[in-house]
């Protein structure tokens, strides 16, 4: 099922249901609430589907900009928030980001994505690909709960090759970057916009970029 589907039942007639007493054995006759004539009896709509995604920025952990010395592992470069709708949860199964910035790709590495500050268990880190960094785990990079959500805060190392002045920035550039499933359903989820919602990180502009230094200074 890609999309919402409704479901009820009815009993249209009396003549569609037989009973017998159970210590008579004899006919009973069906009628409706306090022996009125029956009428026909419609259950509740019941409704199937996929879920939903929805990804914005985290602000309450989204790293302000910050100057990172050469050789600096593990720094905090973007945070967002991952947020499933009450249909079920969602397993994201790929995640494609953009850097936005200006340094050149061998100056960066080991990026890496921690989910509600820890590390995710698969192990799996990006490839950098013309400054694209894929991660993807068929069997599920991480859940996002059913009406919850997931903190994702993405680390990178700066090589010692780093040069000053140059930025890192990431971002999600469209919901095809993005491959999801459900949770419960284990049913792949299109890439479409009526199932992810990336709000406000879609562009480079709205990335908030991560700025090697240099080295350090000394004074005697």
């Amino acid at each position: 099922i890609r999309s919402a589907r409704t479901i009820k039942f009815e009993i249209s007639d009396a003549k569609d249901i037989e009973a017998y007493g159970q210590n008579s054995g004899g006919y009973v006759v069906i009628t409706g609430a306090s022996g009125a004539t029956w009428v026909t009896d419609t259950s509740v709509v019941q409704t199937s589907g996929q879920g939903s995604l929805t990804i914005n920025w985290d602000t309450a952990t989204n790293p302000s900009a910050t100057s990172y010395t050469v050789g600096t592992e593990q720094a905090k470069i973007a945070a967002f928030k991952f947020s499933a709708s009450s249909q079920e949860g969602i397993k994201v199964t790929k995640l494609k980001l953009t850097n936005g910035g200006t340094i050149t790709n061998s100056h960066y590495q080991n990026v890496q994505i921690y989910v509600d500050g820890a590390a995710v268990s698969t192990g799996v880190v990006g490839s950098s690909s013309g400054g694209v960094i894929t991660f993807q785990d068929e069997n599920g990079l991480f859940t996002v709960p059913k009406g919850g959500n997931a903190v994702v805060m993405v680390k990178a190392d700066f090589s010692t090759a780093a040069t000053n002045g140059e930025t890192l920035k990431f971002y999600i550039s469209s919901v095809s970057n993005v491959e999801i499933k459900g949770a419960q359903s284990n049913a792949k989820i299109d890439s479409l916009a009526a199932n992810i919602a990336i709000t406000a990180v879609d562009t480079a502009a709205e990335a908030t970029a991560q700025t090697v230094k240099g080295y350090g200074n000394l004074t005697i």
